[in-house]
This record gives C-alpha cells, sequence and structure tokens, in this order.
C-alpha cells in the first residue's frame, strides 16, 4: 500500500543473489558479470521483457557493453523470462492501440516533452537524495511508522497514489483525462514516494518513476491539445520513458522496456525523442 515500487527491489533481490553465486562458484566470470545476471534476471521475470533485462544489466549495472558479458546476462535474462511464463500469464504491461507520430510537428512537441521530463525527473531524483536532517528526538524505527500513517491519510482521498499504481498508468495512457486531478496525481505522487523513501518505507522508486512519467506526458498532451491535434496515448507513453530513463540512467533500457510492455515499434520510435531530450537535460542537473 505505500507509494513505492516493486522493480527496485526485484533488481536488489536479483543482485543478491548473483553476488552470492560469485562468492559460492568462485570460477573465473567476474563478480559484476554474475551480479549483472541476476539483475537482468530480476527485470525480465518482472517486465516480461528479457531483452530489455540484457540492455539494462550492461548499461546500468556493467556500465559498458561487454562482449564477454553478453552470453551469460542473455542466458540468464531468457531462463528467467521462459520460468516466468510456466508459472504466471504474462502479457504486455501496458498493450494498446496507440500508433506512432502522425504529424510532422508532434516531432518538435516531443522533444519539449522530453525537456519537461529532464526537469521532472530531476526534482523526483533531488527529492530521493537531498540532505534530510531527522531530530534525534524522533526514534528511527518510528519513521516507516510515520511513513505509512501519511500514505493511510492520503489513501483516504486518493487512492491512486498507493501501491504500484499501474491500473492509473493504463488508465492514463487509454483516454485523457482533467487537467487538475492528473496535476494532482503527479505531485502527490512525487511528494509521497520522496516521503516513503526519505523515512525508510522500503521499496523501489521505478514504477513510482512510471506513474510519475505518465502524469507529466498526459498534462502535456492536454495542454496541447487546446491548440492542436495531437496522439494523447503517445505523449502519455513517451513522458512516462523519459522520466523513467532519467531516474535509472539507462535511455536505451528505457526505451526497450516501452516496446516490450507496449509492444508498439512505433510507440518507441516516438517515446525515443522524448527520452534524448530528458536525459541531456538531467546529466546537466543532476
Amino acid at each position: 500500500g505505500a507509494s513505492v515500487g516493486q522493480y527496485g527491489t526485484l533488481v536488489h533481490f536479483g543482485g543478491v543473489l548473483g553476488d552470492y553465486f560469485s562468492k559460492l562458484l568462485r570460477d573465473q566470470t567476474p563478480p559484476h558479470i554474475l551480479l549483472a545476471c541476476g539483475a537482468a534476471a530480476a527485470i525480465s521475470s518482472g517486465f516480461g521483457a528479457p531483452i530489455a533485462g540484457l540492455v539494462f544489466a550492461h548499461e546500468v549495472i556493467v556500465r559498458h557493453f561487454s562482449l564477454k558479458a553478453v552470453a551469460p546476462i542473455l542466458i540468464s535474462s531468457i531462463v528467467a523470462h521462459t520460468f516466468s511464463a510456466e508459472f504466471y500469464q504474462i502479457n504486455p504491461l501496458f498493450e494498446t492501440k496507440i500508433g506512432g507520430i502522425s504529424e510532422f510537428y508532434e516531432i518538435f512537441l516531443l522533444g519539449i516533452l522530453g525537456i519537461l521530463s529532464g526537469f521532472i525527473g530531476s526534482a523526483y531524483m533531488k527529492g530521493l537524495t537531498f540532505n534530510l536532517k531527522i531530530p534525534k528526538k524522533i526514534p528511527v524505527f518510528s519513521l516507516p511508522i510515520i511513513a505509512g500513517a501519511i500514505c493511510g491519510i492520503t489513501g483516504i482521498f486518493l487512492p491512486e497514489l498507493l501501491g504500484l499504481g499501474t491500473d492509473t498508468i493504463r488508465l492514463l495512457i487509454d483516454k485523457p483525462n482533467y487537467f487538475g486531478y492528473i496535476l494532482i496525481l503527479l505531485i502527490g505522487k512525487l511528494i509521497l514516494t520522496v516521503i516513503c523513501i526519505r523515512l525508510n518505507l522500503f521499496g523501489g522508486i521505478f514504477s513510482p518513476a512510471l506513474f510519475i512519467g505518465v502524469c507529466t506526458g498526459s498534462i502535456f498532451a492536454f495542454i496541447t491539445g487546446i491548440f492542436l491535434d495531437v496522439n494523447h496515448s503517445l505523449f502519455a507513453v513517451a513522458g512516462l520513458a523519459a522520466v523513467t530513463s532519467t531516474v535509472i540512467g539507462g535511455p536505451i533500457s528505457a526505451l526497450l522496456i516501452v516496446f516490450e510492455l507496449t509492444s508498439d515499434y512505433n510507440v518507441a520510435l516516438g517515446a525515443g525523442i522524448s527520452i534524448c531530450f530528458a536525459n541531456l537535460i538531467s546529466s546537466k542537473i543532476f
């Protein structure tokens, strides 16, 4: 029920398993590659995105593309995906008929959305990492309780802000909603996630980034839709991808995740424009 994600914890879990196997086997495979294998397997099974898991491990964990690492990481990713598919029905998380860029001016709008997403993503990361001074009178063990109480009170009025928010993300992708409502969701999710993470209510930051990104894209599409005819779903997914790419520090991984989550090649192309501009901005700020 907290305003945190599950994918970051999956990656953590996978990485720990990889590190454990490295210590257990003591073979010629470098430890960081086995750690990356665990992270790739987690992304592959959690998202149902084996190729994105492969690239994520290289881009975010290994930090470079290595031929020596491709084989073990790819095998781990594919095996994890196949194993999960045997037990769970894995469908694209945000599979919907979206469509790609249909008008030339949408290219420029996607670039502007990327710039906006870069600022939003940077604000989110700053909130997660700024120096938080907690009074010594407050016991450490009570911090998650405080965060939980804040989540509970907020959930009475805005239950959409609690949990992963997958249903709300699908809703915002499929059709536009009220501008004020989406703006409240954006600000509320950003603040509530920062409160949860900073007060030690354990969870991931990836799912909230998806939520914040889709709200950013929806707001932008709502505003531009007043003046121009735009594809709301395309901009919602582009915002989702752009903000998320800045948070995980993996633009190519985010592009592939969008492709595998939507099963729509044209959407991934449009989102790629926003991802480029978002990372250009966030790399200068954060």
